[in-house]
């Protein structure tokens, strides 16, 4: 029997044969993984839609797949119940999703081919979540103590506000401004540990809001992890329906203003792949003067180009 399909058949039986946790002489012979996340503002159980847990072994084949649903999942804590497997050693990977509308998962016999990857090449709307966990594990003999395994989950998806300020900038006749992150990879392989795969995709705001009063205009765009050379920038162009011909454009290359971007005491706080790894929202302010030159990018509230200066 494939081992994905055992876990219906013993899931149920955690609850008819009086396993609790301070007996498990009851319980269906087993493993549980849990998660914590790397930042602790991602709330998991909360989050969680499904699981994907992948065990490979040494040669990176695929031993065993286990797939849940949110329901399948212990309701506390959201771990996933695993049934007994061959004593060993794994290299296991779980990947944790929010829903299931944005992602695919394919590749699994093999660890070097495992990836996710968005279903489309233009998105327009706010991304659901994806989590992605691994460990080197080592299953042991079955005994009256459930083995548990806690892995710790990354997030994989970013969110950026683009704020426009204006300081002379008039919008010519019949254009408007909008803007787009392009050239960010849209596939994570997990082998690389980083979605450093060629898919470029187009990212279009999913929330917009007009200038007025005072108020700066505004983007709200969703894109994959940001990591270095990940060649991922956001431009702002002005746009036109009745006019054929493009208006000014501004492209900036993301992580590369996001390497300058020191707090109060001089740190910098985006300049490594793990700091952007444990960071997914970042705000932009840009200040758009005469002749479309940009006179000021703040990032996070932090100054990255002041005083008329142009990067």
């Amino acid at each position: 029997m494939n081992k994905k399909n055992i876990l219906s058949i013993f899931l149920p039986l955690l609850l008819l044969m009086g396993c609790t946790h301070e007996d498990y002489r009851n319980c269906p012979a087993g493993y549980y993984i849990s998660f914590v996340t790397d930042n602790p503002k991602h709330n998991y159980p909360e989050l969680v839609a499904t699981v994907g847990l992948y065990f490979y072994d040494q040669n990176g084949d695929l031993q065993a797949d286990f797939h849940y649903t949110r329901n399948d999942l212990r309701a506390h804590d959201r771990a996933a119940f695993v049934p007994l497997m061959p004593a060993g050693n794994y290299r296991l990977v779980a990947v944790a999703k929010s829903d299931v509308t944005c992602y695919e998962t394919s590749g699994s016999a093999k660890y070097e081919t495992l990836e996710t990857k968005l279903k489309h090449e233009v998105f327009d709307y706010k991304k659901s979540d994806l989590f992605s966990a691994e460990k080197n594990i080592t299953i042991n003999p079955p005994s009256h103590i459930l083995q548990t395994e806690t892995m710790t989950l990354v997030k994989h998806n970013s969110n950026i506000r683009m704020n426009l300020l204006y300081d002379g900038y008039v919008a010519p006749n019949d254009m408007t401004l909008d803007a787009m992150i392009e050239k960010s990879s849209g596939q994570f392989n997990y082998s690389l540990y980083s979605n450093r795969v060629a898919q470029d995709v187009r990212f279009l705001p999913w929330a917009r809001r007009n200038g007025n009063n005072g108020l700066p205009t505004q983007f709200d765009i969703s894109c994959f992890r940001l990591f270095y050379d990940c060649d991922a920038t956001i431009t702002i162009y002005e746009t036109s329906d009745t006019k054929s011909f493009p208006g000014r454009a501004y492209t900036l290359d993301i992580v590369k203003e996001l390497a300058k971007v020191r707090n109060g005491m001089g740190e910098f706080l985006y300049n490594t792949d793990k700091k952007l790894e444990y960071h997914d929202e970042y705000e932009i302010t840009m200040t758009l003067g005469r002749d479309f030159v940009v006179l000021a990018i703040v990032i996070d509230k932090w100054s990255i180009v002041g005083g008329g200066v142009v990067p």
